[in-house]
């Protein structure tokens, strides 16, 4: 559960950063993205 998490814990540093302050919305889906994308690849390794 900690990877899928991972996307999620991201977006807080990066907000917390102030990163992408000029295009907040594009960050926050740029993150989602990869969360969900290690969410993927982190089922695929236990259910496989």
């Amino acid at each position: 559960m900690k990877l899928a998490s991972l996307g999620h814990e991201l977006a807080k540093i990066n907000h917390s950063n102030g990163l992408f302050t000029d295009s907040p919305s594009f960050s926050r889906i740029v993150w989602a993205a990869l969360g969900n994308k290690l969410s993927v690849l982190f089922l695929e390794e236990v259910l496989t």
